[in-house]
């Protein structure tokens, strides 16, 4: 015997709770209770369970499913399955939590889910609150996006607030919220969602790019995230310098570029921000951030600020590339203004006005001036020297030995430059190279060159041959050329690099250089007719060159090793086309001069028989477009009352 009576509803559902729900099922009604098997319906939404507990008040179910539709009941606001709650109708609170940790909640209409396991319908507030429960044991709570295009959007979130009035989906104590391979922090911690998952725009947020390496961090963030690869915004970025000096860059532009899947952040620096990269290194144009960059990226101009009042205001050239603040290297070669014109960097020879002079990222004064160093490369200040430094990347920041530079120092005004000097003395039979230092100081008002020169042009076998006896007298001097100073000098002048390494290793193991005699002269620098080192020079506007009086080296001659500090006098006219070079060599014994031009050479000697050696052989000398002649004493006098040393 059961005391049980059933009723199954037909066509008409069965009114509960004071006609207000309907039923649609079977209920069950034994002497302690009423059980339902089926499904209430009342305003706007629907409870089911195959065993629910219809009290005088309310309905319990151990197992249940809940849907809650808008206001448009094609569309479902809120669904939960396999629950267990009750829905109170006296107090009008619906209390229910999932039967499996971790189970999904639905919220169709705003197309989002959440693992969260414990809720709260407040039906007459029309709210439903979802809460982290004991049942989630230690599972991460979380809301995820269900719209396709979002690309399963998800953060976690400890609480949920969902209006049945707007259908709002509010989501709180969130820690943040992955995008790409970044991270957004909240300000509040809060989001509110909207129909079909649009998230309402986030304001003073912060972004922290990427999240595995944290490169980057955002300020002041305003944010539309429009799923997980998609999101627009704005913020503050704080460029901070090797000095700690902090500038802001505003990004009016943050996109996730759905190609790499990155996050890019785009901005602009204007000219009256007085930006800087660095020190003195001033920048006008845009930025651009990459969230797996360490590096920002300008693209614009950059300008050298230096307070040299001598020179030249340096141009705003153009600049593209990767900064970083604590190592800033401005590729610069060769440097272009705006509007894509040349500008230079390096020592000068005015024609006009015979003197050399500095440029700095500028113009030169005459685009027809020589120019003695081109030291395009890089730029950058050095902090600890208080100085601009531009010329070649290997010999500035690789410790390669060749490539030439200049130092611009602030802190004293002078200027340092090393590396190939080129003084247009060359020509097609004249080979005159030259490297070393060039140094002005505060207190002067020209350059002093301290050069390694190797020199060649035409003379006869025979000349050579008796030159190198009166030189070399006895034996070869007792001149220190192993020195760091030479051996620097020698990695700018000698291309070949076998043979670059065969000289610097004769002068450190036999402390001389001896040239391949077997080799026509000028095919071998080895061979060159003269190797100078340790020659001083100085410009003599009077005079329009530079002149040396002070001796120097004689490293070798016609690829003898000499070895001799010896007096010397030389002199580089810089006439406009016409570039010429005066060599006066006096040992205390013997004394000659040369005076070169492009396409002839004069000497003097006070030898008798290198004269008699000059009657019969200056005609031999080849190639015939080269002359040679004797020159006079008088030329020598006036050679040096021209420089003023008489």
């Amino acid at each position: 015997y059961q005391d049980k009576y059933k009723i199954t509803t037909k066509e008409w559902p069965m009114k509960t709770f004071a006609e207000a729900h309907d039923f649609r099922g079977t209920t069950t009604q034994t002497p302690r209770k009423l059980l339902g098997d089926g499904l209430l319906k009342w305003d706007l939404a629907e409870f089911e369970s195959r065993e629910m507990h219809l009290q005088p008040k309310k309905s319990v179910a151990q197992q249940a499913n809940l849907r809650i539709y808008t206001q448009d009941t094609s569309k479902m606001a809120f669904a939960s399955n396999n629950i267990n709650g009750e829905m109170n109708f006296q107090s009008r609170v619906g209390s229910f939590r999932s039967n499996i940790p971790g189970q999904i909640t639905k919220f169709p209409f705003n197309m989002y889910q959440t693992n969260l396991s414990d809720y709260i319908w407040k039906m007459d507030a029309k709210t439903i609150s979802a809460n982290v429960g004991s049942t989630m044991a230690g599972i991460t709570p979380d809301f995820m996006s269900i719209n396709e295009r979002q690309d399963s959007l998800h953060f976690e979130g400890r609480k949920g607030l969902y209006s049945l009035e707007d259908y709002t989906l509010k989501v709180s104590e969130i820690p943040h919220i992955d995008f790409a391979d970044s991270r957004l922090f909240l300000s509040d911690g809060k989001v509110t969602i909207r129909e079909r998952a649009n998230m309402d725009t986030v304001f003073d947020a912060r972004i922290v790019a990427n999240r595995k390496d944290k490169f980057h961090n955002i300020e002041k963030v305003t944010a539309k995230i429009f799923g997980k690869y998609g999101i627009g915004a704005s913020g503050e970025y704080q460029y901070i310098s090797k000095t700690g000096k902090n500038q802001k860059v505003f990004f009016d532009s943050m996109i996730v570029d759905r190609r790499d899947r990155l996050l890019h952040a785009f901005g602009g620096i204007k000219a009256e921000n007085d930006f800087t990269l660095d020190t003195k290194i001033k920048f006008k144009g845009s930025t651009h951030l990459v969230s797996n960059n360490k590096e920002l990226r300008f693209r614009g101009l950059i300008k050298t600020d230096h307070s040299f009042s001598f020179m030249r205001e340096s141009a705003w050239c153009r600049f593209d590339g990767d900064v970083n603040p604590a190592d800033v290297v401005i590729p610069m070669n060769p440097p272009k203004n705006i509007g894509g014109a040349r500008m230079f960097v390096g020592l000068h020879v005015a024609k006009d006005s015979s003197h050399i002079y500095p440029v700095f990222n500028s113009t030169k004064r005459r685009l027809a001036d020589n120019d003695v160093t081109q030291d395009t490369g890089i730029l950058y200040w050095d902090h600890d020297k208080e100085s601009f430094f531009t010329g070649n990347k290997a010999r500035l920041r690789e410790g390669a030995k060749r490539g030439g530079f200049l130092q611009f120092n602030e802190s004293d005004h002078s200027i340092h430059g090393e590396g190939i000097m080129d003084f247009g003395v060359e020509s097609d039979f004249v080979k005159f190279r030259t490297a070393g230092s060039a140094d002005l100081t505060s207190r002067d008002t020209s350059f002093v060159f301290d050069l390694t020169m190797l020199m060649d042009f035409p003379l006869h076998e025979d000349f050579k041959k008796r030159l190198a006896e009166l030189f070399l007298g006895e034996d070869v001097g007792e001149a220190d050329i192993d020195t760091d100073k030479f051996k620097n000098d020698l990695h700018q002048l000698i291309d070949d690099p076998k043979l670059r390494n065969s000289m610097i290793e004769q002068v450190e193991t036999k402390k001389q250089i001896k040239g391949n005699m077997n080799l026509l002269s000028g095919k071998d620098e080895t061979n060159y007719n003269f190797i100078f080192t340790n020659a001083s020079f100085r410009w003599d506007s009077k005079a329009r060159g530079m002149y040396s009086d002070k001796g120097l080296t004689l490293v070798s001659m016609f690829g003898i090793p000499m070895n001799k500090n010896i007096s010397a006098t030389m002199y580089m006219e810089a006439r406009r086309g016409a570039e010429k070079m005066h060599i006066y060599l006096d040992d205390g014994d013997n004394k000659v001069y040369f005076y070169v031009r492009p396409y002839m050479v004069n000497i003097y000697t006070n030898d008798d028989k290198l004269l008699e050696i000059m009657g019969e052989t200056n005609g031999k000398v080849k190639p015939r477009d080269f002359a040679v002649s004797i020159a006079g004493e008088r030329a020598v006098d006036r050679f040096i009352r021209k420089i003023g040393l008489d």
